[in-house]
């Protein structure tokens, strides 16, 4: 990414960052750019390898297409409860979306602790929408056979085969 005259790269150290960039880079950081700040530099190593790609997966296909070009600064409350209702229309569960908030608020109160927005756009006006629990079934015999006929040629059959003969989930 291209600001000004400093070439910006997540992998350099914060301080190295802050020293190279003036007082107008870090005033119109995007949100892009301070996602990988704070993952690297902030979260680093006291998150396990799963939970650093959870936060990079729920990112790349729920957050920064919304709002990864907006200047930090500039985010409100409104465009993050458009980030939960596009997850929402896309019928993700709500233990989904709860990690989603939960996420961007992190991130969010992490940039306010350093300095560059003035508050948390993750208030409490941003909310989930209660979802309605599906119904769950038992699928008949006759199912569990047509669905094994189908699947036989996958890779996990025998799993599949296991979990539908002892009843675990």
């Amino acid at each position: 990414i291209q600001r000004g005259m400093v070439r910006y790269n997540p992998v350099n150290d914060l301080e190295s960052v802050i020293q190279k960039t003036t007082v107008k880079h870090f005033a119109s950081i995007t949100v892009d750019e301070w996602f990988w700040i704070w993952l690297d530099k902030i979260k680093g190593d006291s998150i396990r390898h799963g939970t650093r790609e959870g936060y990079i997966n729920r990112y790349k296909s729920r957050i920064k297409d919304v709002i990864g070009i907006m200047a930090l600064r500039d985010v409100k409350p409104l465009h993050c409860q458009i980030v939960i209702n596009n997850a929402q229309d896309d019928d993700e569960s709500e233990w989904s979306l709860k990690k989603l908030r939960i996420i961007m608020k992190a991130f969010f109160e992490a940039a306010l602790d350093n300095g560059l927005v003035d508050v948390n756009p993750v208030t409490k006006t941003v909310k989930i929408s209660k979802h309605e629990k599906k119904e769950r079934r038992v699928l008949t015999r006759a199912e569990e056979n047509k669905f094994l006929i189908e699947a036989r040629d996958v890779i996990h059959f025998d799993d599949f085969r296991f979990v539908l003969e002892t009843g675990i989930r």
